[in-house]
Formats: C-alpha cells, sequence, structure tokens
C-alpha cells in the first residue's frame, strides 16, 4: 500500500511541476522498494511454510510467481532508478515494476476461487491489461510503443508463460510443493 500511494504521490508531483520534490522524495523511495523485494520473498516462503497459500493457487504456482513478480518488480524499479534523467524510459519501467506488485490487490478484485485452475491465467490477464493500456496510449500519443515496454511488459509476460509451458518450471512447482513438509520430516529426525 505504501508503494503504491509513493507512485501516486510522484505521479501527481510531475504533473505540478514540482521535479525536485519528485526527485527528492524518488531517492528516499528506493529504501521502500528495497525492502518490499526482500519481504515479499520472506513473506511468499513464510506463507507456504505456514500452509496460508490462497486455495486457487497451488503452493509451488505461488512461490514461483510471487518471487518471479517480488524480484521482477525489484529489477524494473532499480532499472527505473539508474535512468531517471531519461524520462520516458524512467516513467514506463516504473509503471511496469508497479504492475507486479499489484497482483495481490487484483487477486483479491478478481473472483479467483471461481477461476480455478485458471486464476492464474486471469491474474496475469488482468496486469496484461495495465501494460496494453500503456503501450496503446503510446501508440495514440507518439505514434509508435516506447521501448520500455518491450523490457517491462516481457518482465509482467515471461514469469507466467514460462510456468505455463516449461516443463522445468513445473518441477520447481512440484519441488517447492513438497519442501515445507521435507524439511518438517528432516527435522523431525534430526
Amino acid at each position: 500500500m505504501t508503494w503504491i500511494l509513493l507512485y501516486v504521490v510522484q505521479n501527481w508531483l510531475i504533473v505540478r511541476g514540482s521535479v525536485r520534490r519528485h526527485r527528492q522524495l524518488g531517492m528516499l523511495g528506493a529504501g521502500p522498494a528495497l525492502v518490499m523485494v526482500v519481504l515479499g520473498i520472506v513473506t511468499t516462503a513464510m506463507a507456504i511454510e505456514q500452509h496460508r497459500v490462497p486455495p486457487f493457487f497451488p503452493p509451488g504456482v505461488f512461490l514461483v510467481l510471487d518471487v518471479l513478480g517480488v524480484v521482477g518488480f525489484g529489477v524494473l524499479t532499480a532499472w527505473a532508478i539508474a535512468v531517471r534523467r531519461q524520462a520516458a524510459w524512467h516513467k514506463r519501467l516504473m509503471v511496469c515494476g508497479t504492475i507486479l506488485v499489484m497482483s495481490p490487490a487484483l487477486g483479491r478484485i478478481l473472483p479467483m476461487p471461481l477461476l480455478g485452475k485458471f486464476a492464474p491465467l486471469a491474474l496475469f490477464a488482468s496486469m496484461a491489461v495495465f501494460v496494453i493500456a500503456g503501450m496503446l496510449y503510446d501508440l495514440r500519443l507518439r505514434g509508435r510503443i516506447h521501448p520500455a515496454y518491450d523490457w517491462g511488459g516481457g518482465v509482467v509476460v515471461v514469469p507466467t508463460v514460462w510456468w505455463g509451458r516449461s516443463a522445468s518450471a513445473r518441477r520447481c512447482c512440484d519441488w517447492s510443493s513438497a519442501w515445507p513438509h521435507d524439511r518438517d520430516r528432516v527435522n523431525q529426525a534430526a
């Protein structure tokens, strides 16, 4: 929630023309972004260990997609900060990174239990709508899609496509689904 609030305030500052304040707040915002990546991974692992995974996601799918999403957010946000002087790249990479951390909120809005095995696909599709909207905006305003969407949109799309099509992703999901139980068995034997 803090990140979304920060994102909205940052956009408001730019629209208002307060570039200096936007930059100052942006430097402070790098801290919460780093914390989000670390806590996102830790929280996901703890949710699986404590059997608190939403019932419409197999634990392995939850682990893989959540970790890839939060790492993707971190990569896109770090890149956006690195190219902050190139406004066109910066704002598009930031929006794509922010889309990646919206998945829990979108998962609460969508009727996930009713979607069954299509729940991960529905979540991906809802995130893709935001990327596509940005691309369409570029087409209408600039006459072409900015290349930042190739990268940012790719980070949104690739984990879901990889998960859906890859045998190695399914093996990873199978392993991670068994992970907390195997660890408990090893700890009990010791």
